[in-house]
């Protein structure tokens, strides 16, 4: 049974992972959506409801940006993990829906 609230779309982007305030490293999406990502964390394992935070990088008029999405790890399997994001009504959120609607429109 499907709950999310917002479509996902297959987009890998290199994020960063924080857990408690510790680098846990790199690793690719498999699926982004406003509302969540699928991480491929592989062998790095992070616990359901591990509250983590997500960084991205996002080039724009003034050099690269970094952003953090705090998130929680909603489910898991060998592959890596699904996260929810906490907050979104951020700049950082605010980035993230501006790389998923220009992947969008690049797909139509």
């Amino acid at each position: 049974m499907e709950h999310r609230r917002s479509r996902r779309y297959d987009y890998e982007l290199t994020v960063g992972i924080y857990h408690r305030g510790a680098w846990v490293g790199t690793c690719q999406t498999k699926d982004i959506s406003t509302g969540g990502m699928f991480l491929r964390t592989g062998s790095k394992s992070l616990k359901r409801n591990s509250l983590i935070e997500v960084t991205f990088d996002k080039p724009g008029s003034t050099g690269v940006k970094r952003y953090r999405l705090p998130s929680l790890v909603v489910h898991g399997n060998d592959s890596g993990v699904g996260v929810m994001f906490r907050n979104q009504d951020t700049e950082a959120h605010a980035a993230l829906r501006q790389l998923i609607d220009s992947e969008a429109a690049r797909r139509h």
